[in-house]
């Protein structure tokens, strides 16, 4: 291997990692302000007065359920700056993070499914549900 080849990658690396760390930042951050700002509203409250009882299974505020919500329809960046936002504890953010990893952007990957010729009502459906099991029983589990 010669140092210019070895030079090379590290410069495609870095530009590369530069160019993504860029693109994650323009969703994470203007959600992160967005839910900031919202938490200083009575929407919040109204969130988390409305799913509070769901929630309780995850061992989960009501106000989680914005992390749900965002990473279900939108994806897991969106998700991540609602996370952020909220500040939650770890087991919250281990329970949410696995809920949104088996279950998100529900919309774009159901178009992909029906284009497939999957399912994508069966195969949203599935996701949500599997999400919830696994988000109960990591609540009984790191209780």
């Amino acid at each position: 291997m010669t140092n210019s080849f070895l030079l090379e990658g590290i410069k495609v690396g870095f530009f590369k990692g530069v160019t993504t760390t860029i693109n994650l930042a323009k969703i994470v951050v203007p959600v992160f302000f967005v839910v900031t700002i919202l938490k200083a509203t009575p929407l919040m409250y109204y969130l988390d007065t409305i799913f509070s009882p769901f929630m309780k299974y995850f061992g989960l505020p009501g106000d989680a359920s914005l992390v749900l919500i965002t990473g279900y329809l939108l994806n897991i960046y969106s998700a991540v700056g609602v996370i952020i936002g909220l500040g939650l504890n770890s087991r919250e953010i281990t329970i949410l993070a696995t809920m949104v990893l088996i279950a998100h952007s529900l919309i774009l990957e159901g178009a992909i499914c029906s284009r497939i010729g999957v399912n994508p009502f069966f195969i949203t459906f599935f996701r949500i549900l599997t999400s919830f099991i696994a988000g109960f029983l990591l609540n009984v589990v790191l209780r």
